[in-house]
């Protein structure tokens, strides 16, 4: 193959080709991307509620705090990924998992709108070591209390298994470019060639 000059017309068809399909591998990835989190965020909150109202059926109040089932509290969801969870009554702190990164204030402060309305809610917050966490937390109704169960888990976890789509997405794209560049290339040689073609047979007759 020979070396491309930039000023020929070849040379600008297949420029003009490669930039538009750059373009387009662009907003391709943006937009299969952007499905992707939102995806991710959607199934990471199912799998929240689903803990959540899992550990309310099995929720025991007890003298040194609060079980699920009489054992400890699950710190860990049906999609595999680590959670915390906390109960919060009315005089404050019942319990929480172990290494909570949440501290006592945040997570009464949590709880405060869920004991006063009985409402659900979904808050984002971050926690001391300014890691970003998904807040699910929901009023229970115990035999001789009110209770907020708080599950929440890091939303980096989440994002994590974001990193081979970025991976993936980026590799296809420039094998998308490349392969690109090469049929606009020839592509061009193709259409150009009648030209060239007239063009050497003027010359010849002119001779």
């Amino acid at each position: 193959m020979r070396p491309i000059r930039l000023t020929t017309t070849r040379a600008r068809l297949t420029l003009l080709s490669i930039a538009l399909l750059a373009i387009a591998a662009l907003v391709a990835d943006g937009g299969l991307y952007s499905i992707a989190v939102i995806s991710t965020a959607n199934a990471s909150d199912a799998a929240l509620k689903r803990q959540a109202e899992l550990i309310s059926q099995g929720l025991r109040l007890t003298h040194h705090g609060a079980t699920c089932l009489g054992g400890d509290l699950p710190t860990q969801a049906d999609d595999g990924l680590a959670t915390d969870v906390s109960v919060v009554g009315d005089l404050g702190l019942l319990t929480s998992t172990p290494d909570n990164p949440l501290r006592t204030a945040t997570l009464e402060a949590l709880a405060a709108p869920v004991l006063k309305t009985r409402r659900s809610i979904w808050v984002d917050i971050s926690d001391a070591s300014h890691v970003r966490r998904r807040v699910y937390a929901i009023s229970v109704r115990s035999v001789n209390a009110t209770v907020a169960l708080i599950v929440e888990r890091s939303v980096e976890t989440q994002n994590a298994s974001l990193g081979w789509i970025r991976w993936l997405l980026a590799s296809l794209s420039v094998l998308f470019v490349a392969l690109g560049w090469l049929v606009a290339y020839w592509q061009a040689c193709r259409i150009l060639r009648p030209v060239r073609d007239i063009a050497a047979l003027a010359q010849s007759l002119s001779e």
